[in-house]
C-alpha cells in the first residue's frame, strides 16, 4: 500500500507563491542573494540541484521531471523527491 505524503503548512506557502509567480509570467528579475532571504525560497532548473544552490530550508523544482527536492538540510539536498506531476 502506498502512503500519502503531506507537507507541513509552513512549507506549502512558499511553493504556492513560487508557482503563482511563474504561472503569471513574473519572476524575470534575478533572484535576490540567499543571504537576503528571510523565508525558505523555491528554486528551479532543468536538472537536479547542486550543493551550491540554496540554503537550509529551501526547496528546488526540477523543471524537466517535475520533481521537488527539499527542504535542504545540513547543506545537502535530499535524494527523495516529491512528484508535482
Amino acid at each position: 500500500m502506498r502512503q500519502a505524503m503531506f507537507m507541513p503548512r509552513h512549507t506549502l506557502l512558499p511553493l504556492i507563491v513560487a508557482l503563482s509567480v511563474s504561472a503569471c509570467g513574473g519572476g524575470d528579475d534575478p533572484a535576490p542573494a540567499a543571504q537576503t532571504q528571510q523565508y525558505p525560497a523555491v528554486y528551479g532548473g532543468p536538472s537536479a540541484p547542486t550543493a551550491d544552490v540554496g540554503r537550509d530550508g529551501d526547496f528546488f523544482i526540477n523543471a524537466t521531471t517535475g520533481e521537488m527536492y527539499g527542504p535542504k538540510a545540513g547543506g545537502v539536498w535530499p535524494t527523495a523527491t516529491v512528484s508535482l506531476v
